[in-house]
């Protein structure tokens, strides 16, 4: 528990605890990352995980902007890193919005299936799709395609769709379906593989329908 509120603070410098009235400070530059196999030998990550952190599904792969580090090729400091990576202010003027109105209505099709999006998983989101507007590249091959289309994709498949969980007809008909016709008008490729794939799998799983199969 006192790992998962980490998740809680948006800034530095919290506290974990660990036995006998000790603690540990997590600065503001240490990162977790762990992996899990996406098969019938592990079990689900529970809703409160999944609400703070990003699965990312591998292999994958996309263009990136070339990042110029003058300074020093390594280490690359948390300096640099923010000033890369790093979103700064509240605002969702920065953010593009063709990417801000997938996003509306990914979270009313999300209400619609009784999947809580919470603050933070939006916050985080549009966080992701700022910086994401600065970093990915227009795909060439598909003008709708544009860097915030494919950050929306990215954070979509990483942040909405771990929390797909369902059963039967009904629950594919009404709510995969609308996904996927949305993802496929809108251009969301990655999100889209990955709803195919889900449907797939429970289609031929009685119809037991979820991310981590």
């Amino acid at each position: 528990a006192s790992f998962m509120n980490i998740g809680d603070h948006s800034l530095g410098q919290s506290l974990i605890d660990i036995g006998n009235g000790k603690s540990f400070r997590i600065s503001e530059s240490l990162r977790f990352l762990a992996t899990i196999n996406n098969d019938h030998t592990t079990e689900s990550l529970s809703p409160r995980l999944i609400d703070r952190a990003w699965v990312v599904t591998l292999p994958d792969s996309t263009q990136y902007k070339s990042i110029d580090f003058p300074e020093y090729e390594h280490p690359v400091s948390l300096e640099q890193m923010q000033r890369i990576f790093g979103v700064t202010g509240d605002s969702d003027e920065d953010m593009d919005l063709f990417s801000k109105s997938i996003l509306n209505e990914v979270y009313r099709l999300c209400n619609n299936a009784n999947m809580n999006i919470s603050l933070r998983t939006k916050g985080a989101i549009k966080n992701y799709c700022i910086a994401g507007c600065k970093l990915f590249i227009d795909d060439v091959k598909n003008a709708s395609r544009t860097a915030g289309v494919i950050a929306a994709d990215f954070a979509i498949a990483q942040k909405i769709l771990p929390k797909i969980q369902g059963q039967g007809p009904s629950y594919k008909e009404k709510v995969l379906d609308e996904f996927k016709q949305f993802f496929d008008k809108n251009s969301l490729t990655k999100s889209a593989s990955i709803l195919d794939r889900i449907i797939r799998d429970g289609e031929e799983n009685m119809y037991f329908y979820r991310f981590f199969g």
